[in-house]
């Protein structure tokens, strides 16, 4: 495997030592066309402000969703006291002994609860 540049600056891996120049321009396009969307993902993404708590997060997103989020967030933290809830990747999490336990979040069309693994959860 190596690198191979394209002039817009970005590398891919390929099997082969073949130059980009040499690619079918079929995929060559199709590189183009990816770098061009991740660029303007990434543009998008500096226009998110950072939270810098819970309450932060929860007012900037749609009241009903803001709501269920922070009930599923009360009814951890009151289940398990020992748990925390704070923001880490810009999102509210629930840790426990500083370790990650879940993320709570939402998106435009669903919200997501993505748990950590049972091994955290199970540590005395």
């Amino acid at each position: 495997m190596c690198d191979i540049q394209s002039d817009r600056g970005y590398s891919c891996k390929a099997a082969n030592s073949r130059k980009l120049s040499e690619w079918p321009a079929f995929i060559v396009r199709r590189l183009n066309t990816l770098y061009e969307e991740t660029t303007h993902e990434e543009s998008e993404r500096d226009e998110i402000p950072k939270f810098n708590s819970v309450g932060e997060y929860l007012a900037s997103v749609e009241p009903t969703k803001a709501m269920t989020l922070s009930s599923v967030i009360d009814l951890i933290l009151a289940e398990f006291p020992e748990l925390e809830s704070k923001i880490s990747w810009n999102v509210p999490t629930i840790h426990r002994k500083g370790k990650y336990v879940a993320g709570i979040c939402a998106y435009k069309h669903h919200l997501t609860f993505a748990s950590w693994s049972l091994r955290v959860i199970g540590d005395s």
